[in-house]
C-alpha cells in the first residue's frame, strides 16, 4: 500500500527500496509520502482511519464495500493535498470532506444515531458516529465490521484526540 510504504518511517521492503530493485509496474512520482498534520492530532487518526478504514472499504472505488456511504477515508499517495501539509491539507483530505459535519448515512438505521451526532462532530466525541462504532464489538453496527473481536483502544484514541481538539 503506497502511502504507508513511502513513510519517511518505513523501512525493509518500502515504497523506495521497490522502485530500485524495478518490483513496481509503475513507478510512483514519489517515493515518500505524508499523512497530513495540523498540530491537533490528525497525522495519527487520518492515519489509522486510511489503513483501517479507508483501505479496504470506505474508498470511492466503485468495488468497494461501502462505497455507497459515501464516506472516504482512504489517503492517496498521489493526492495534491494542500503544500503547506497543515490544517488546509487536513481540510482536504477524504476523511475531511467526506465525515466531519457529515450526518451518518448507512449505518444510522442500527447506530443509535441522536439529534446532532455526525460522522465527527467537531469537539465533541460522544457526537461522533465514528469513533463509536470504532470503539464496540458485538453489535450489529461495529468497524470494521467482521474478522475484529478486540476495539483497537490506540487507534480510537488516535480518532478522539483529533476531534477532541476540533478537526
Amino acid at each position: 500500500e503506497a502511502v504507508a510504504l513511502g513513510l519517511a518511517s518505513s523501512s525493509g521492503q518500502n515504497l523506495a527500496a521497490l522502485q530500485t530493485a524495478g518490483l513496481l509496474t509503475v513507478d510512483p512520482p514519489s517515493t515518500t509520502t505524508t499523512v497530513p498534520d495540523d498540530g491537533k492530532g490528525s497525522k495519527d487518526a487520518l492515519g489509522y482511519l486510511h489503513m483501517n478504514c479507508g483501505v479496504s472499504c470506505h474508498n470511492d472505488n466503485p468495488n468497494a464495500l461501502c462505497v455507497g456511504s459515501h464516506l472516504y477515508m482512504r489517503l492517496s499517495a498521489t493526492d495534491d493535498f494542500a503544500s503547506d501539509g497543515g490544517p488546509s491539507a487536513v481540510a482536504s483530505t477524504p476523511t475531511y470532506l467526506t465525515a466531519v459535519g457529515v450526518v451518518p448515512s448507512v449505518y444510522s438505521a442500527q447506530f443509535p444515531v441522536a439529534s446532532g451526532y455526525h460522522r465527527i462532530t467537531s469537539g465533541d466525541v460522544a457526537l461522533s458516529e465514528i469513533p463509536q462504532v470504532d470503539g464496540v464489538r458485538g453489535q450489529a453496527y461495529q468497524m470494521p465490521p467482521i474478522a475484529t473481536h478486540q476495539v483497537d483502544e490506540a487507534g480510537v484514541g488516535f480518532v478522539t484526540t483529533w476531534i477532541t481538539n476540533t478537526p
